[in-house]
């Protein structure tokens, strides 16, 4: 749907873009270039931090309610790169991911 448009995606002017070095970075620019979605990396990383301050403190992660600081705030949770990558491979995991069982 993008061929011929010149505009991110484009697997015709692909030779432009010169490739990453990490698969986080790859990540980023696969989001942000070719999905249009600029903020969906750190938002996953935000996700996946309230996930597991909500399971420190004995909450539910998946919750509606806003996780409650009971002793850990989410300075102490961190979250790297690779957690994020990470949880994307999974959610495409063709035999028990998120997206494989919603297709």
């Amino acid at each position: 749907w993008l061929r011929g448009t010149g505009l991110p995606g484009d697997p015709e002017h692909l030779e432009s873009v010169t490739m990453t070095e990490t698969a986080a970075e790859r990540l980023r620019w696969m989001l942000r270039s070719t999905m249009g979605s600029v903020d969906a990396f750190e938002l996953r990383r935000q996700e996946l931090q309230r996930e597991r301050l909500a399971i420190m403190n004995g909450q539910s992660a998946f919750s509606t309610q806003e996780c409650l600081d009971h002793g850990t705030s989410s300075d102490n949770v961190k979250v790297s790169d690779d957690d994020v990558v990470n949880s994307y491979l999974q959610s495409c995991n063709p035999n028990s991911g998120l997206m494989s069982k919603y297709l």
